[in-house]
């Protein structure tokens, strides 16, 4: 976006020698390595030891698809996630280490895979970048809180500074919403969001936000809040509307769509990435109009 075993939770017994392990796995890892991985969420599991990769960069399977349980994801999506782990890297880890290729991934070995694409945040491309991580925290409301409409409006934005294809577009999408449905909180209203000091633990510091620790009540404790096949849609669903919603969204679109540009992610191109990950399609209970109504009122 390995040889070295995941540590089991379970385990009582051999606690005390995982925590001997996950001292040995993280002295191993340097500043250098830890810049390589242009993804928050595996840079962070990383650093905070729930990913140990060996001195190769190979980290186990099993073991990111158990960090990503303990993170709170779920069925599909959580799949999806390992599975492309594994494809981004199969190529490189089976030229130099044959069947571990199909084992593991390597997370030092993610920029120029299928995973790396243009239009997403910029703050993690090439290392760290504070510039473009102070931008985004731009978008923060008055509270210092970054929710669904900031996201929104920052993903927005980026995709649109440089050519994007409508995959690229996408994937900024969920990769977006999939931070804030793990890692946000819950506000008065129900909605979740990040803080400022949230945003910076994650991109720039690689910890998980203080405030997300506080609801595990410790470690080993798997996350309370459950990031589902249909929370994550409704997510992808919710910024696309948010984005196309108004009347600057849908004249970009027009404008898009005369100069045979690839479109900004509207309601059918979520809709279509909803049905890629789920063959049944999410459920449709409310008219598009009312829906259409509902989410340009929020924009």
């Amino acid at each position: 976006m390995r040889l070295t075993p995941p540590v089991s939770p379970s385990s009582a017994s051999s606690a005390s020698s995982a925590r001997g392990q996950k001292a040995v796995d993280q002295a191993s890892v340097s500043a250098q390595q830890l810049q390589s991985i242009p993804c928050p969420n595996l840079r962070t599991l990383v650093n905070e030891g729930w990913l140990t990769p060996d001195k190769n960069g190979l980290v186990q399977l099993d073991q990111l698809d158990a960090a990503l349980k303990r993170l709170g994801i779920e069925g599909i999506p959580r799949k999806v996630l390992v599975t492309g782990a594994q494809g981004a890297t199969k190529e490189n880890v089976a030229a130099a280490f044959g069947d571990l290729a199909k084992t593991t991934f390597n997370v030092y070995g993610l920029v120029g895979s299928n995973l790396d694409h243009a239009g997403d945040t910029r703050i993690l491309r090439g290392g760290f970048n504070a510039e473009r991580l102070d931008w985004l925290c731009s978008f923060a409301d008055a509270n210092g809180r970054i929710g669904m409409k900031a996201l929104a409006a920052a993903q927005k934005e980026t995709r649109n500074d440089e050519p994007a294809t409508l995959r690229d577009k996408a994937l900024g999408v969920v990769e977006l919403v999939a931070l804030l449905k793990v890692y946000g909180t819950r506000d008065g209203s129900g909605d979740k969001t990040l803080s400022v000091a949230g945003v910076r633990d994650l991109y720039q510091n690689a910890r998980f936000p203080e405030e997300w620790k506080a609801q595990l009540g410790g470690a080993p404790t798997v996350s309370p809040e459950k990031t589902g096949l249909m929370r994550l849609i409704g997510g992808i669903v919710d910024m696309a509307y948010r984005q196309i919603g108004t009347s600057s969204g849908r004249a970009q679109m027009g404008m898009d769509l005369s100069l045979a540009r690839d479109p900004q992610l509207n309601q059918t191109s979520a809709m279509g990435l909803a049905q890629s990950l789920c063959p049944a399609g999410p459920p449709v209970a409310t008219p598009k109009t009312q829906v259409d109504q509902s989410h340009a009122a929020k924009s």
